[in-house]
């Protein structure tokens, strides 16, 4: 097993269990627990770049597990700290003004407001750029596989001391 398996099995993780939420929709919208999507090019796209998130996010995590003895313990904080930050428990226009563009930093705010628009249409307002999560997602995929690259070329942590 080499190191890139374990980076791309924890990738698959991240996206299969990305995966099963988005599509927990299905039995939802069949048994009438909810109505089907305004819009489904916005629910689906969405769903597809946190994915793409998701994927980068594994390959940083994966590195940094692998580069710092304490690695794991590093990721398991940012994914715990993570799921607060990502709208799911808040909508932006909740929030003043002035406080709407810091919390639309974390891309994950971005879709998840772009999944509620696809989700209640004009129900709900939201605010959000997808030309912003594809940027962060380009910059996060490099800085991801830049780092298993400098993990590769430096190997793995020996914890055995």
């Amino acid at each position: 097993v080499k190191l890139i398996d374990i980076i791309f099995g924890r990738t698959v993780i991240q996206c299969a269990t990305t995966s099963f939420c988005f599509l927990m929709f299905i039995p939802l919208i069949f048994f009438g627990a909810i109505d089907f999507p305004e819009n489904t090019s916005l629910v689906v796209g969405s769903w597809l770049l946190v994915l793409w998130y998701g994927m980068s996010f594994a390959f940083i995590g994966g590195a940094i597990t692998g580069l710092f003895k304490l690695g794991q313990k590093y990721v398991i904080l940012i994914n715990v700290i993570h799921v607060w930050i990502t709208g799911a428990f808040f909508m932006v226009d909740w929030f003043p003004e002035k406080y709407r563009e810091l919390l639309l930093i974390f891309p994950m705010v971005n879709a998840t407001e772009m999944m509620r628009d696809g989700l209640f249409g004009n129900i709900v307002r939201s605010h959000y750029s997808i030309l912003y999560i594809v940027l962060f997602n380009i910059v996060l995929t490099y800085v991801g596989l830049a780092m298993i690259r400098q993990l590769s070329l430096r190997g793995a942590m020996d914890d055995s001391d």
